[in-house]
């Protein structure tokens, strides 16, 4: 099927007001879920027009992180902030770190600029946001029928992922590091059921990544919008559709008050990942030790922000669908089919495009092929019997 024309949306980043989201990511949760349906109601864009400049003075760094997340959203920007104090505690100060939500001091999309060119010295944001500067930066993140969120961890911790990584993102000035991952999610929310293919042809949806790609294949014309700009967009009909994080973020910036129908599986990102983007001069000015402890820390976040939004995704959709007049469910076989077969040869096509490309996607596939050839009687199994003796629909 042929590629609709890709449409842009303005992508200046938008700002939670620093009071709208009061929960925090353990104990306070139950009162998050209540009391935050309406996030994204105050959003407002907030860009300075100079930028606060790193400083070294008394051997203590300054440095300022910026994310393409809203200020205090959970799970989401507040990982910067966890990371950022992590780096402080290890580095016994020699690291003091500012940290900026989307649109407190760069827009979000202007994340991967502001760190390359050392506006800000670190990034809390994800990989898949900078396919449209570079497709390959994809497969340190998410791609399409790509990475469960251990293998993603697996491939980058202990299979060539992360020197594959440094390689790419040396390129731009970068250094990347895993910062989290998301679990698995759902394709996204729809205001229409969708019953057949057909029915994609001509709906407008919010996906980011190479997502997108497949969605276009597939007749859908999408479109880019930071975070906090989503909900506003489904209410007032910019959209139609809107991929987002999972359950525990959807309920949280208001989902189920503006679409009825939430589909899945995630066949577009079954383990995102987030990062952790150091300007790469920055990076290599650290000493051995604290080099270890920014690494440390992004580690650290990986660990306590996977299991995070395991849980908290959990209780959320069951909230969503107790609480809410919300239809989850998989799409139909076909839909799927065609879905999985598109998104197969965009990722394909990528991994293809140059010499990088062709050694990050041998690598990536190896550990991919190998998983499913002994999913079944490894976790596929297991799952899927799960489902069928303790499944209650």
């Amino acid at each position: 099927m042929s590629r609709t024309k890709r449409e842009a949306i303005d992508g200046k980043a938008s700002t939670t007001s620093k009071d709208a989201i009061q929960a925090s990511d353990g104990s306070d949760r139950r009162r998050f879920l209540v009391g935050t349906a309406a996030v994204a109601a105050g959003m407002a864009t907030v860009v300075t027009s100079s930028y606060p400049s790193p400083a070294i003075a008394s051997g203590v760094r300054r440095w300022n992180m910026v994310s393409t997340f809203p200020k205090g959203s959970p799970g989401l920007e507040r990982s910067g902030s966890r990371i950022a104090r992590t780096i402080e505690t290890l580095s016994e100060g020699k690291i003091v770190i500012e940290n900026y939500g989307a649109g407190e001091l760069v827009p979000a999309f202007e994340t991967f600029d502001a760190v390359r060119e050392n506006q800000a010295q670190l990034g809390n944001s994800m990989p898949y946001f900078w396919t449209g500067r570079d497709r390959r930066a994809g497969f340190f993140s998410s791609v399409p029928n790509g990475l469960t969120a251990d293998e993603q961890m697996a491939w980058l911790y202990h299979g060539e992922g992360q020197a594959l990584w440094d390689e790419l993102y040396a390129e731009y000035g970068l250094k990347g590091f895993m910062a989290g991952t998301f679990g698995s999610q759902q394709v996204g929310w729809f205001k229409n059921p969708i019953n057949s293919v057909d029915d994609l042809s001509g709906i407008r949806m919010r996906i980011p990544g190479l997502a997108g790609d497949v969605m276009e294949r597939l007749g859908v014309n999408t479109v880019q919008l930071p975070l906090g700009e989503v909900i506003s967009a489904m209410q007032s009909g910019t959209i139609d559709a809107a991929e987002f994080l999972g359950g525990w973020a959807d309920l949280a910036f208001g989902f189920p008050r503006v679409a009825q129908y939430l589909y899945g599986p995630g066949w577009h990102e079954p383990g995102a990942s987030a990062e952790l983007m150091i300007n790469l001069g920055e990076w290599e000015d650290l000493s051995d030790h604290l080099k270890a402890c920014v690494e440390h820390a992004a580690r650290s976040e990986t660990a306590y922000h996977t299991g995070l939004f395991v849980h908290e995704d959990a209780i959320a959709l069951q909230n969503i669908v107790d609480e809410h007049d919300v239809n989850v469910q998989p799409f139909p076989d076909d839909v799927l089919a065609a879905m999985f077969e598109a998104a197969e040869e965009v990722t394909r096509e990528i991994g293809d495009q140059d010499d990088l490309a062709r050694r990050i996607f041998s690598e990536w596939d190896k550990l991919r092929q190998s998983r499913v050839r002994f999913g079944r009687v490894q976790a596929n199994g297991y799952l899927d019997w799960r489902s069928r003796t303790l499944g209650r629909g």
